[in-house]
């Protein structure tokens, strides 16, 4: 289950995410980290100790 709640004393949003939903999360901050933007992703990491290591593809020959 995928879920998003406001926390007003905090002024945050807090995810419930499922297994897919934190696996899409860290592909978007990698996707993030390739455009330069590495500051989510060290957070992301430190917060919640979530690492994206995506999959090595090889070219077509």
């Amino acid at each position: 289950m995928t879920e998003a709640h406001y926390d007003t004393a905090t002024n945050r949003w807090r995810l419930q995410l499922d297994d897919t939903g934190l696996a899409g999360l860290a592909h978007a901050v990698h996707l993030e980290a390739l455009a330069g933007q590495v500051t989510a992703r060290n957070r992301l990491h430190r917060a919640c100790g979530l690492t994206h290591h995506p999959i090595p593809t090889t070219p077509a020959p």
